[in-house]
């Protein structure tokens, strides 16, 4: 079983981790993080119609960082491999369910030991426990309804556990609370035509990312429920 990690400061032991404290409150990272903590994405061997084996690298996919852990989701994975800032594994947490289905984007609520997913192709976020059990879910399949979710794409949790989803339309982003309820919804249209959001980010504050390069930061002010831009 993974336990809750610390909530100690990251130590600024190498040039991998003074990278991941450069901005306390993101919970992504690049795949040159990764690699800078001494994480390499492993290799598998797959079986071709030809005959034979082939060594396959599967990708990491999604890596976020939740207190001193690192949590990355590989392709072709049912696993998320968890890791510690020296970069070994310390844990695996399952998929729904110990399914194979591609997992688009994962969120962690480290406090009550739960994971948000957002399956490929689905249309809600599965919640579960570290083993894979489904505790719940959130939000149900709608087109152009304001609680309703159409294929989304990205997802964060702030410190007060409120889930943040980004619909498949880049442009919407819908709040739960995390039993389920929808609590608000924000809308690109209004601030910029034609742009889109690409991806959500941080915890004592939400950061959108998007634009029509992605070279543009909002975050979500939830006091006034609008949203700014950074740049």
């Amino acid at each position: 079983m993974l336990l809750a990690a610390s909530v100690l400061p990251f130590p600024a032991m190498a040039t991998g981790n003074e990278l991941i404290a450069a901005n306390a409150d993101s919970t992504r990272l690049s795949r040159e993080q990764l690699l800078s903590l001494g994480i390499s994405e492993p290799v598998r061997k797959i079986s071709p119609p030809t005959g034979g084996s082939v060594d396959v690298t599967m990708k990491a996919k999604i890596i976020r960082r939740y207190d001193t852990r690192v949590f990355v989701y590989f392709e072709l994975s049912r696993f998320i491999d968890v890791f510690d800032m020296y970069g070994n594994l310390v844990a695996q947490i399952t998929t729904p369910e110990g399914d194979d289905i591609p997992i688009h984007d994962f969120a962690i609520d480290t406090s009550s030991g739960s994971v948000y997913w957002l399956r490929l192709g689905g249309h809600q976020v599965i919640v579960t426990d570290y083993s894979g059990n489904v505790l719940n879910t959130l939000g149900e399949f709608g087109h152009d309804q304001t609680d309703k979710l159409n294929g989304p794409r990205s997802i964060t949790i702030d410190s007060h556990h409120r889930v943040y989803v980004l619909d498949s339309d880049n442009t919407r982003i819908k709040v739960f609370g995390n039993n389920g309820m929808f609590l608000r919804g924000y809308s690109l249209g209004r601030f910029t035509k034609g742009k889109k959001f690409t991806s959500l980010d941080g915890n004592q504050k939400v950061v959108v990312s998007g634009g029509l390069s992605g070279e543009r930061l909002w975050y979500l002010d939830s006091e006034d429920q609008s949203l700014r831009a950074i740049h």
